[in-house]
């Protein structure tokens, strides 16, 4: 595969991808729509972005008002813990984009 560095503030439309992959990107609110601007810039149609996000309360408006706004299918697996200690529950947010712009 094909592997490129992406700047989310700055999406560069000759970087199209099928999929995105992306950890730990929605910490700050003013980042929301960059993020969300670069998946409709360098995602291709009908593509996938996986996100993982250990579920800030930052990140909710992302996939409360967001996502269902565009042209996404949204699905969440619930990852568990990896280490014995760690109590903080990772999301994957399958993100797969619906439409053919």
């Amino acid at each position: 595969p094909h592997t490129a560095m992406m700047d989310w503030r700055a999406p560069d439309p000759s970087q199209t991808a099928d999929w995105i992959i992306a950890s730990d990107i929605l910490y700050e609110t003013r980042w929301l729509e960059p993020v969300h601007q670069t998946l409709l810039t360098c995602l291709k149609p009908f593509g996938t972005a996986f996100i993982a996000e250990p579920r800030r309360n930052v990140a909710r408006p992302f996939f409360e008002s967001m996502i269902p706004a565009g042209p996404w299918r949204h699905t969440i697996h619930q990852v568990e813990p990896v280490s014995p200690t760690s109590k903080t529950l990772i999301d994957i947010h399958c993100l797969k984009r619906q439409d053919g712009s």
